[in-house]
């Protein structure tokens, strides 16, 4: 929240401050428009909450107090703080976003593309889309014979069921990838597929499913090769 003229910052929380490097009570003694890359972003954008109340969803660079710079979506609006016009600012670091943005711009491949858009629907929380884009890149690959692709996106479609919490589907997803894994005999894939299903009861704490899962894991690459997918399963068991 900052005054009117835009000269001072009246109230930030953790996690704001945390995004410009700062402690809170250290940000409220900073400026609010050496925030901004550009001054004159920071002029305009005073100007047209002046006659509009409010902004939507702007995009401009931003400056952390180390002087890196990232990308950040800014939405305001004035509001009463402490009986006083105010104007309170919601940021969002939307770096990843960017990069995905650009990632999907030089994705030539369709299926490709439709793996960045089903990443960017996913940082929306837009878990449907998401899942939605994903299988059709996954009928794309299986129509080009590419099932490891098809396979590892299977992957995919379960981490998002996961964190959106659909235990079932989450479930469903994971067991796909493992028996597609094992048609392909891809024994890493299959063990990283299974090592997932572990996780997955690790946050349900059905801990004896969580070690029978990833006891799975581990005796499916016990003798594959050196697999950055075989470490990190053996780190967990």
């Amino acid at each position: 929240i900052v005054s009117t003229n835009g000269d001072e910052f009246l109230y930030c929380n953790n996690a704001g401050a945390d995004m410009f490097a700062f402690k809170a009570e250290d940000l409220l003694e900073s400026s609010p428009d050496k925030m901004f890359a550009d001054p004159e972003i920071s002029i305009g954008m005073g100007k047209s909450i002046g006659r509009q109340q409010k902004v939507k969803n702007f995009e401009c660079m931003l400056v952390r107090r180390n002087g890196s710079i990232f990308w950040g979506m800014i939405s305001a609006e004035t509001v009463q703080f402490e009986a006083n016009d105010t104007v309170l600012f919601v940021v969002t670091d939307i770096a990843h976003l960017k990069e995905v943005e650009s990632e999907l711009r030089a994705a030539k491949d369709e299926a490709d593309r439709f793996i960045q858009i089903a990443s960017q629907n996913f940082f929306y929380h837009e878990f449907d889309k998401a899942v939605e884009n994903y299988k059709k890149a996954i009928a794309l690959f299986e129509e080009r014979k590419n099932f490891k692709r098809a396979a590892r996106t299977y992957e995919s479609i379960g981490d998002i069921y996961k964190f959106a919490h659909k235990s079932k589907a989450t479930k469903n997803a994971y067991l796909l990838a493992v028996e597609y894994h094992q048609k392909l005999q891809d024994k890493i894939g299959e063990g990283r597929a299974m090592k997932k299903i572990g996780e997955f009861y690790m946050e349900l704490s059905d801990f004896d499913k969580a070690g029978e899962w990833v006891g799975k894991a581990v005796m499916q690459v016990r003798d594959a090769k050196p697999h950055i997918a075989k470490a990190k399963i053996y780190e967990i068991q």
